[in-house]
């Protein structure tokens, strides 16, 4: 049983390849449309993965256990909801030390806010929009802060707003160049810093620009900034205990906030209770929706391929007619007629799945290597997998009818149309 099926695929490969070498001309043309269509579906997954992929990443650095305390959901609402969200308190700073006292589940508990668009400056050199994050002390223990040299504030630094920064990597590259940036001073709001420590470059990213964000203590902040205003975003951010879950924190800092805002039973929240999975049940759906449109729109190009690979195949067996015949004719089997044309179409489909896979990569390889884009293009070895299954489901899918008749076909018959 072995040796027949080692044989069927032997025998089916040596006709394959003879059909396609001596038609040349027709099996590209062929290919072209399985090429496209597999092209742009696995192109367009491809794609949502590198953003799903940066994206998550994102997330994670930020914590899986950590709540934030803003005026708005990040679930968001309709259009009076939003209204509502807008006349909310914003977070503040005082706030923290009122949380840090009454929160029993919380691990650490930290403020920050951010600015946009500052320039600094040192020497005859300056950095324009750069990111502005004013931190509390124990922000770098519920935010990820990876220092690569130097180091964080101190409690004293911050409570005597000290003027500390902590550079990002693409900051401080553009400032100092080859000086060594540790106990400089630049200047940043016409205010004198001094360089304490310098953040691990992170690299390419589309949902953030940690290299161009620079940290100064969060009371030094509040010296030339409205912490206060909706554009600096400001933000209670607490971590949970170990042995503590998000959903018994969450109850625990609803109820403290309500009294902290002296709010009547009957009062709804004035404030917003954000964690990550709210961002991932949001956007899971979003990708998939987005998923199934790309998928639609390559089937469009991926159909017409499939009929000319069904043409193809047609031809194929009426140019072959006689050959057929004279096998039959010897005692070939139905499924060896069956399987050699069926075979022929599947790599045929193979072959312009592979050529498109080789493509993206390609594609994928000079805009990761040669752009400086804000996103890294990964062609994962899942949408690999599905390109070659698609491939082999359309070869199928078009060569079997073309070689179901063949297989069909009465030898005298075969003989005498010949």
């Amino acid at each position: 049983m072995y040796r027949k099926i080692v044989n069927l695929i032997f025998e089916s490969f040596r006709y394959t390849t003879a059909s396609l070498l001596g038609n040349k001309l027709r099996s590209v043309l062929s290919l072209v449309g399985i090429c496209l269509g597999v092209f742009s579906i696995v192109v367009v997954l491809s794609l949502i993965d590198s953003l799903k992929r940066d994206l998550y990443s994102q997330i994670d650095k930020l914590g899986k256990d950590v709540l934030y305390v803003q005026k708005m959901p990040w679930a968001g609402g309709d259009g009076n909801s939003w209204r509502k969200y807008m006349s909310r308190p914003s977070a503040t700073f005082n706030e923290l030390k009122y949380l840090q006292a009454e929160i029993n589940g919380a691990e650490a508990i930290s403020f920050f806010s951010i600015t946009n668009g500052k320039l600094i400056k040192f020497r005859n050199r300056s950095v324009e929009n750069v990111s502005l994050i004013g931190a509390s002390f124990e922000y770098d223990r519920t935010n990820t802060v990876n220092i690569d040299r130097g180091r964080y504030f101190t409690e004293e630094e911050v409570e005597r707003n000290s003027g500390v920064i902590i550079l990002g990597a693409a900051v401080a590259e553009s400032l100092f160049d080859i000086i060594d940036p540790l106990g400089q001073s630049v200047i940043l709001n016409g205010q004198r810093f001094k360089v304490i420590g310098l953040l691990e470059k992170t690299g390419k990213s589309l949902f953030s620009e940690e290299d161009d964000t620079v940290l100064i203590p969060i009371t030094k902040l509040k010296s030339f900034v409205n912490i206060r205003s909706d554009f600096t975003n400001p933000t209670l951010v607490i971590k949970a205990k170990e042995s503590v879950s998000l959903e018994e924190l969450s109850d625990e800092l609803v109820g403290v906030m309500r009294g902290l805002r002296r709010l009547k039973p009957i009062s709804e929240n004035n404030f917003a209770i954000n964690d990550l999975n709210l961002i991932n049940n949001f956007l899971g759906p979003v990708f998939v929706q987005i998923d199934i449109v790309g998928i639609i729109i390559g089937l469009f190009s991926l159909l017409v391929g499939a009929f000319g690979i069904s043409n193809i195949m047609i031809v194929s067996v009426k140019e072959r007619i006689s050959e057929i015949g004279i096998q039959k004719a010897l005692g070939a089997k139905k499924i060896f007629i069956l399987f050699q044309f069926l075979f022929e179409s599947i790599v045929l489909c193979i072959i312009g799945g592979s050529a498109s896979l080789l493509l993206i990569f390609a594609i994928f390889y000079g805009l990761n290597n040669w752009m400086d884009l804000p996103i890294v293009f990964v062609l994962g070895w899942n949408n690999i997998i599905f390109g070659l299954g698609l491939s082999v489901t359309v070869g199928v899918a078009s060569g079997f009818l073309p070689a179901r008749s063949a297989a069909r076909l009465n030898p005298v018959d075969a003989i005498r149309r010949a």
